[in-house]
């Protein structure tokens, strides 16, 4: 998926991974440790203490 951004100049198309699905596609977090998004979501609440 190209794209290009308006503020680093016209010409220049970036390429990105759709994000579409992703919760949905294991494993989950920065560094993979959680097994899924709803894991990774309940933890997130957990730790950050604001559940």
């Amino acid at each position: 998926m190209n794209w290009d951004l308006m503020n680093d100049g016209v010409g220049n198309p970036k390429n990105c991974k759709s994000l579409l699905y992703s919760h949905v596609t294991p494993p989950n977090m920065i560094s993979g440790i959680r097994a899924n998004a709803e894991i990774a979501v309940r933890a997130g609440f957990k730790h950050i203490q604001f559940f």
